[in-house]
């Protein structure tokens, strides 16, 4: 049974597909993965380029497989992740992993608020999976660097009662979307190919992307 991983920017969709198209990337680097947009043309383009690199080159890029809804996954293909890239709360109750970017004060009042929106749609969701006899989801908030130390606390407290799990500080750099621009991302450039190509801010975007997975998958 695959593991399904939300990832959810309230305020930049951008960020948020940046993030899900390497996530899947590191998957796929040693597991069946699939990740899914909602008709994102340029997520395809990127995942198509990498494609055409492998072919070119008969080389090995990770690609994971790309669906354009979770109705369209096949059932059949056991894959070991799945990595939802989408702008709704609907698919919650189907998800074993939630990773929520809180990249500002809004976000983190959000958070915090059980009234909110963002709130009400965990709670129903966390019912929903109840109801189904499944567990309740893990939830990571990821604070961003630029977060205040009064925000950050009031994320603390409000984890012990809401139960999400704070990581360490996490914001992705530039480096995410050049690499998103060419196909050929900051991840590639430990292999043999590009070895004479990997720059200092590289081994940086790689080992603090590692370093958020590795909290995350850490905590069973």
């Amino acid at each position: 049974m695959a593991q399904i991983i939300y990832i959810s920017d309230p305020q930049d969709k951008t960020k948020q597909t940046l993030f899900s198209a390497h996530l899947a990337i590191v998957l796929a680097e040693k597991n069946k993965t699939s990740l899914i947009s909602n008709q994102n043309e340029k997520l395809e383009m990127f995942l198509a380029k990498r494609h055409h690199f492998n072919l070119k080159n008969n080389d090995t890029l990770p690609v994971p497989a790309y669906f354009s809804s979770l109705k369209n996954l096949n059932p059949k293909a056991d894959f070991s992740f799945v990595v939802l890239d989408v702008h709704t709360f609907d698919f919650l109750k189907e998800t074993d992993i939630l990773l929520t970017f809180a990249d500002n004060t809004d976000i983190a009042n959000d958070l915090t608020d059980v009234k909110s929106s963002l709130s009400s749609a965990l709670w129903n969701a966390k019912k929903a999976r109840g109801t189904m006899g499944k567990n309740a989801f893990k939830h990571f908030v990821v604070p961003s660097l630029n977060l205040d130390e009064q925000t950050l606390q009031k994320l603390r407290k409000s984890a012990m009662l809401s139960g999400y799990i704070l990581t360490p500080p996490f914001d992705i750099n530039p480096l995410y979307a050049k690499g998103f621009e060419s196909g050929i991302t900051f991840l590639d450039k430990n292999l043999p190919a590009f070895k004479k190509d990997f720059l200092q801010d590289d081994f940086f975007a790689r080992r603090n992307l590692k370093h958020l997975l590795e909290f995350i998958f850490s905590i069973q």
